[in-house]
């Protein structure tokens, strides 16, 4: 990708029954910490052990499960943080940084 550029990428939440009910969906599920490790900054402080080059900025959202999509924005929140198969979809924007020569 060029720098600037976005990829938009959506997978099953890992905590959805989706993500394992789908004999088509890969090994393993995602969660939202994937996008951290494509982050060089972040990446060079807390994982210098993994090897890869890229580096991207990211947001994430979720889609939810009908019975949680008309609830308050509150409610949403807590069901994302608590409940296991609140999320439906993990929905990734990735924009890719510019490169920055070595001084």
């Amino acid at each position: 990708m060029k720098p600037g550029a976005t990829a938009d990428i959506i997978t099953p939440d890992w905590s959805n029954p989706s993500a394992y009910g789908d004999p088509t969906h890969q090994w393993p599920p995602m969660s939202y910490w994937y996008v951290v490790y494509l982050d060089k900054a972040w990446r060079d402080v807390q994982a210098p052990h993994v090897p890869y080059t890229c580096d991207f900025a990211y947001r994430c959202s979720y889609s939810v499960e009908e019975w949680l999509d008309k609830q308050s924005a509150e409610t949403k929140k807590f069901a994302l943080d608590h409940y296991v198969g609140a999320a439906r979809d993990l929905q990734v924007q990735l924009t890719k940084r510019a490169i920055v020569a070595a001084q």
